[in-house]
């Protein structure tokens, strides 16, 4: 197996963790020669695919073989224009970074370039971190040697591991630049505040600093053990992802021919119109919709009174084309994301390195927040409801995926705007109406009811499947209609996007994706 190696000064780990994408299928090592992937990602315009290098032979490969040269046209997998600074990674990227369980600190970027990419603003994503001291051991949270384990939900960081990585901007601002915890979307969070446990009341927390007094944070004592950082991150992460493409909304082009690709945000019209052009096909529309709902396998366990009263809901939608249907859930964000993209949709769960997380950007990889929303939208391999029951049918019981599967409504798409592209603004809509997630009254049941109404027109008899969550819902298919309010960009760039409701192929156009339907 391949070592990754860092330069002399800055930590950079894998913390006890073998990274996963080499160890498939899929392994750089398996194989006497082989095209290496190197991830093409380009953060400000949403969306991600895998990139053919040339032949690498085995025994001279390396990861830094896989990663764009300077001044090529591949953009190298943490992009300047998300949440990772390009200066904090030139010795850890990885080709897969949704797999990447690596820690970065000590090396931090300059205080020009974070203050540019981080501009002043109080309205960023917030996180809670464990600060601790060189000591501090819990065997939940350590490995055997001490070391901090990857990718815990308390993001606990060592005091010096911490100071080691924060950069002091002109403006007196605390901005830690790195990647925290092996969690590679939490490379640039500003320092909040610090709060340290009150002597005798081990669950109680005074705040002892905060940035907005101006000072500059505290000295570490020797007896430190540990206290709670508030951290913040880019104001423009309460729209999305990434700086220049707001939306938490992301869709998994799994199906295409040329190879998938994820998209989010306002960018997944442009993907998909690119895509179109490129081979002189017309606008998907979407001509039925089926609700689903679920509850999740326990394996051996016994299932509880909380698992047997929780389903989850999505929408199918199929496609005019018949070539394969699509996905749509909401869930709390980060929630496929931060567990390596494993979803129930697709065969290879289970698989060390899946497909969904071959192409997932760092910008998502982060812990999953249960208090804040994304839709996901997964083009899966089933043409229509048959075949997707089958897929389900497959998967069926508590030692696979589903348990007690019922597709309580089917109908027609009504609506007159069915296109793939309107369907994407509806989504970008709704998100953009409430970011929250909440189980009692905004969860996945609540929005596959509203979509599938919007989509059959259907109103009065769906609800959904909870009784307790059916007798208080409240419909909000107007969501899906109305253009952003406020300071939240709106899905179309007029001068930009262009409609293809009516594009029919060219005649000397020659598509790969037409099969037996």
């Amino acid at each position: 197996t391949t070592a990754v190696t860092a330069a002399s000064g800055p930590t950079c780990r894998k913390m006890g963790q073998t990274c996963t994408h080499l160890e498939n299928k899929y392994s750089l090592a398996v194989t006497p020669a082989f095209h290496a992937l190197a991830l093409k990602e380009n953060q400000s315009e949403g969306w991600c695919e895998p990139h053919v290098v040339e032949n690498v032979e085995t025994s001279n490969f390396s990861i830094e073989d896989v990663r764009p040269a300077p001044g090529s046209e591949v953009q190298d997998v943490h992009s300047e224009t998300s949440t990772a600074l390009q200066d904090d990674h030139q010795d850890s990227s990885l080709p897969f970074p949704a797999n990447s369980f690596e820690s970065l600190y000590g090396c931090p970027a300059s205080p020009d370039v974070v203050e540019t990419m981080f501009p002043r603003g109080d309205r960023g994503l917030e996180w809670t971190a464990l600060l601790v001291g060189a000591t501090w051991y819990d065997p939940n949270e350590c490995l055997d040697s001490r070391e901090i384990k990857p990718r815990r939900v308390l993001l606990p960081v060592r005091s010096s591991e911490l100071s080691s990585s924060l950069v002091k901007t002109n403006d007196r601002r605390c901005i830690f630049s790195g990647v925290l915890n092996g969690w590679p979307g939490l490379t640039c969070l500003e320092l909040v505040s610090i709060a340290k446990p009150v002597k005798g009341r081990s669950l109680s927390m005074q705040t002892c600093w905060e940035a907005k007094s101006g000072d500059d944070p505290p000295s570490i004592p020797p007896d430190f053990t540990t206290a709670k950082l508030c951290l913040r991150m880019p104001s423009w992460t309460s729209h999305g992802w990434s700086r220049d493409n707001p939306g938490r909304v992301w869709w998994f082009f799994a199906q295409r021919p040329m190879g998938p690709v994820l998209t989010w945000g306002q960018n997944m019209g442009r993907v998909l119109r690119q895509d179109l052009e490129r081979f002189g096909e017309p606008m998907p529309k979407a001509v039925a919709a089926h609700q689903i709902v679920h509850r999740y396998a326990v394996g051996d366990r016994r299932e509880t009174r909380a698992d047997l009263a929780t389903y989850h809901s999505a929408v199918l939608l199929e496609w005019e084309h018949g070539l394969y249907t699509t996905v749509v859930e909401m869930g709390p964000m980060g929630g496929i994301a931060a567990r390596r993209g494993r979803s129930d949709w697709y065969d290879d769960k289970l698989d060390d390195c899946t497909a969904l997380s071959r192409y997932m950007p760092a910008c998502m990889v982060m812990p999953w927040r249960d208090d804040l929303a994304e839709i996901r939208c997964c083009d899966v391999e089933a043409r229509n409801l048959d075949e997707f029951k089958s897929y389900v049918a497959r998967y069926a019981g508590h030692e696979h995926r589903f348990v007690d599967p019922q597709f309580p409504y089917s109908g027609p798409v009504r609506l007159s705007r069915r296109s793939q592209r309107d369907i994407m603004e509806y989504l970008y809509n709704y998100m953009a109406k409430e970011k929250k997630f909440d189980i009692r009254f905004r969860s996945c049941q609540t929005f596959a009811c509203d979509f599938f109404s919007l989509l059959s027109g259907l109103k009065e008899d769906v609800k959904p499947w909870n009784p307790a969550m059916a007798k208080n819902y409240v419909p909000h298919r107007d969501w899906f209609l109305y253009t952003p309010d406020g300071d939240h960009p709106p899905f179309t760039d007029e001068t930009k996007d262009t409609q293809l409701e009516s594009a029919e192929p060219s005649p000397d156009s020659t598509s790969p994706r037409k099969r037996s339907v």
